[in-house]
């Protein structure tokens, strides 16, 4: 069968899973199709992709000598967002700082620690910048190691996330870890689901013990989606009073999903406005209660905190934007609903 796009028609790649069967197949990106060789008897098959509805098909009949097909159209669930992201180059509103979890926003110095076990911590940030900055446990140069025989744990917390109108939810992060297996220290990522916090990751029997910046992607749908009030947190405790390791070291924290609800205006136009302005309009979208407007250099930009220039309250569909410097550098908006 071949799966596409529901408004465009467009192929889709997505994935593929027949019941009770634990892998999936993907279809091809450049036309959409898949195919599964089955025995004669009746199947279900889901199909997912990211952006999409998931579709479930059941009762699919398969008979031998003649092939069965299932062509799928997908439909979207909005635009993809960034919702929250942290290069640490300044302070967004973590809390947990001090403390004997020794939690730090700073220059990673390349602390050794203060015994022989385990890996240093970095001396440069995931992405090298101006700022050079990550959080982790004790970025001192002369230890940098996690503290020993800690009776409890101790965390770092996000700022609070609106993710209420928000579906799909992942989060993306990069660490440089170092922490002895869970018979004797521990390490935690936690989600808050509205109501109480969930572990989305913890070390095992094996110790970790990183010597580079490695990238972390975890579904927090369960948690995030529809949660106005999404937040994660990094734990460190307890442990014992054996070996100690160089601990958390983290940078680049990205929240994302799929925008869901109303869609986006029909239209946007851009006008000159004056000597060094713009004029944007849209057009209205009903049930809309108020209007964010994104702006960017770059035409396929995604929107998000680092993008937004405004948010507006319905039935206003214009905005002045007077910021614009350099009528010569190609300006980029984007515009979506909300309620």
């Amino acid at each position: 069968g071949v799966v596409t796009d529901a408004s465009t028609g467009d192929p889709i790649t997505a994935a593929v899973r027949l019941n009770d069967i634990g892998y999936d197949i993907y279809t091809d990106p450049a036309v959409g199709d898949y195919y599964r060789i089955l025995l004669p008897g009746t199947y279900t098959l889901t199909f997912t992709a990211p952006g999409y509805q998931t579709e479930v098909i059941e009762n699919i009949v398969v008979t031998s000598g003649s092939p069965t097909v299932v062509n799928v159209q997908m439909t979207s669930i909005g635009t993809l967002t960034e919702i929250f992201f942290d290069d640490f180059s300044s302070d967004l509103g973590w809390t947990g700082y001090g403390g004997a979890g020794e939690w730090t926003r700073g220059n990673p110095m390349g602390g050794p620690g203060d015994d022989t076990h385990g890996e240093p911590d970095p001396t440069q940030d995931h992405t090298a910048g101006a700022d050079n900055n990550v959080i982790g446990n004790d970025l001192t140069a002369a230890d940098g190691d996690y503290e020993a025989n800690l009776t409890q744990i101790y965390w770092i917390t996000s700022p609070v996330m609106d993710c209420s109108d928000v579906i799909q939810v992942q989060l993306d992060y990069w660490r440089w870890l170092g922490v002895e297996r869970n018979l004797y220290d521990h390490a935690y990522l936690q989600a808050y689901n509205g109501t109480s916090w969930i572990t989305r990751w913890e070390n095992g029997s094996t110790t970790i013990d990183e010597d580079s910046w490695n990238q972390h992607l975890i579904d927090v749908s369960a948690q995030a989606d529809g949660n106005p009030q999404f937040r994660i947190r990094f734990g460190i405790g307890m442990t014992d009073n054996g070996w100690q390791y160089c601990g958390w070291n983290i940078d680049d924290v990205r929240v994302y999903g799929y925008q869901s609800g109303l869609p986006a205006p029909a239209s946007v136009e851009v006008q000159l406005s004056g000597t060094n302005s713009l004029s944007i309009s849209w057009d209205p979208v009903p049930g809309a209660t108020h209007y964010k407007l994104y702006r960017s250099t770059s035409p396929d930009f995604e929107i998000g905190p680092a993008t937004l220039l405004i948010e507006v309250e319905s039935p206003q569909t214009e905005y002045i934007d007077s910021a614009v410097l350099d009528l010569t550098q190609k300006a980029f908006y984007k515009v979506t609903a909300r309620n």
